[in-house]
């Protein structure tokens, strides 16, 4: 069978289990993917065969052309998607609703039509298929360092569909062909921070102790982060904006009555609920913090300082070391989830 030859679902239990919607005349609906099929007579069995789109005028054009015995005679695109990529990267990686992203999701928008580049430049638009979704897939991993690369190929591909959306919005293409495309990490094998935290405030501090253990002033520097991240509520790119030389309403300044420390959310949200309240913990948390800083970086401003000559830890910091406090902490009875 050709690349262009409609698909055909046979299998019988889909139309059991209400998969599939009758929208018009001898037209059906995939209600899981959207794409429109006929339903055609085969070799004396009713079947369902794709019409290549989800649009129902052009599913009812082309039905007709099918029963009419005409030859498709669609062009081939030219287009390649390295011209959908650079479009999307001279737009600024525009959002679905075609304004600038967050500095953060913008780096790495930026960072994965890099990584999609070499592969896909020479590859036309038409043949963006499933099949070289995998090849793709074969080759990032294979240049992984570390993990497997799963997570890493539906970003990336992620970032390939946001550019085929733009391409679609300036009429570079049609469809997007992405839009259906398979997902490489399973949810099975995903861990969520909420499996791993500490139950209580007891087994919180335990596990910041671990950090304390060392003799290094940068590992207690993480012990400060997960106690201070705990106590506020704070996501870790948060947490390293606050500064103990911080300006009014900027993060890191406390209020003069000392109940508040003033925060930046992320995610688009600066402005909500810019404070959060000083209790008894938290206050004595940073108490001794102060204290700590003033000891061992007394010309460093943040809350947390990174090695020299980074002026404050890196977000991925806490994360990567936990794991390895932990095995050399070794067994944990107090801590079931470790």
């Amino acid at each position: 069978m050709s690349k262009n030859a409609p698909e055909i679902i046979t299998n019988a239990e889909v139309e059991t289990q209400k998969a599939w919607e009758r929208i018009a005349d001898s037209i059906w609906r995939n209600n899981a993917s959207g794409m429109l099929y006929e339903r055609p007579k085969i070799n004396g069995k009713f079947t369902f065969r794709s019409l290549m789109t989800k649009n129902q005028k052009h599913a009812k054009e082309e039905f007709h052309r099918r029963r009419s015995g005409v030859t498709n005679t669609a062009k081939i695109s030219t287009i390649t998607t390295g011209a959908v990529i650079r479009k999307y990267q001279e737009s600024d990686y525009p959002d679905q609703q075609r304004q600038q992203r967050p500095a953060r999701m913008h780096e790495l928008e930026e960072r994965n039509c890099k990584v999609l580049l070499p592969f896909w430049d020479k590859i036309p638009v038409d043949e963006v298929t499933i099949a070289n979704c995998d090849r793709f897939h074969d080759t990032r991993c294979s240049k992984i360092v570390r993990g497997e690369g799963h997570r890493a190929v539906d970003l990336d591909l992620n970032t390939l569909s946001n550019a085929f959306v733009w391409a679609c919005r300036c009429e570079m293409v049609k469809l997007n062909p992405l839009a259906t495309r398979p997902r490489y990490c399973s949810e099975k094998y995903v861990h969520h921070c909420r499996e791993f935290m500490p139950g209580n405030a007891n087994e919180l501090h335990k596990l910041a102790a671990l950090f304390f253990g060392g003799e290094r002033s940068q590992s207690e520097v993480l012990g400060w982060q997960a106690l201070v991240e705990a106590m506020t509520g704070l996501r870790t790119c948060e947490a390293l904006q606050l500064r103990a030389d911080a300006e009014p309403y900027e993060p890191g300044w406390i209020t003069p009555d000392g109940k508040s420390l003033c925060v930046r959310r992320a995610k688009g949200q600066q402005h909500v609920n810019p404070f959060v309240e000083i209790r008894d913990g938290l206050r004595a948390v940073l108490d001794a913090l102060f204290a700590w800083m003033a000891k061992h970086y007394a010309k460093s401003p943040w809350f947390f300082p990174g090695p020299q000559p980074h002026p404050a830890c890196w977000i991925d910091s806490l994360g990567s070391r936990s794991p390895s406090c932990l095995q050399e902490a070794g067994p944990q009875g107090d801590l079931p989830w470790i």
